[in-house]
C-alpha cells in the first residue's frame, strides 16, 4: 500500500539488495536447494484462523534459469517441485528469468508450480511484473476469504 517516496526507498532498497547478492555470486545456480527450502517454509506459516488450513503461498523464484548444482538433490529441480506441488496443493511457483535465461526452461518449472514464468531485461520490467502479481495475489486472496464467508 506505500506510495510515492515510500514505496521509492523501499523499491530501492531492494535494487540494492539483488545487486549487492549478484555481486557476491559464485557462479553456481542451485534452483533445486533454493526451491526446496522455500517449499519446506511453508508450513511455518501461519494457518488460516478460521480453517486452520495452510494459506495459499506465493514463491518467487529471481534466477538466471540455468541450474548447474544438485547436491543430491538433482541439477533439474523439476522433479522436485512436481512432489513438493502435490504436497502444499495451494502453492503457486512464479520463475523470473534474468539475463540469458532459457524461456522454455522458465515456462517448464513454473507450470510445475502451477504458476507463470516471466523473463525480464531491466529493474524497471521486473518491478511492473512485481506489482501485477502483487495485485493478482491480492485479489486471489481476496476471493478465497470471500469463498469462506460464503460457505
Amino acid at each position: 500500500n506505500c506510495t510515492g517516496t515510500t514505496r521509492q526507498r523501499g523499491i530501492d532498497a531492494i535494487i540494492d539488495y539483488i545487486l549487492t547478492q549478484c555481486h557476491r555470486s559464485r557462479g553456481l545456480t542451485f534452483l533445486s536447494g533454493a526451491l526446496k527450502m522455500a517449499y519446506e517454509a511453508i508450513p511455518s506459516f501461519e494457518a488460516n484462523e478460521i480453517t486452520d488450513a495452510i494459506v495459499p503461498t506465493m514463491l518467487v523464484l529471481l534466477t538466471d534459469g540455468q541450474p548447474n548444482k544438485g547436491n543430491g538433490l538433482g541439477i533439474n529441480p523439476i522433479p522436485l517441485v512436481e512432489k513438493y506441488q502435490a504436497e502444499f496443493p495451494t502453492a503457486v511457483l512464479y520463475v523470473i528469468g534474468l539475463g540469458e535465461a532459457d524461456p522454455a526452461f522458465l515456462q517448464e518449472l513454473a507450470a510445475a508450480g502451477r504458476g507463470e514464468a516471466v523473463h525480464v531485461t531491466d529493474f524497471e520490467e521486473l518491478w511492473k511484473w512485481y506489482d501485477t502479481l502483487a495485485q493478482r495475489f491480492q485479489m486471489t486472496l481476496h476471493s478465497h476469504k470471500f469463498q469462506q464467508i460464503i460457505e
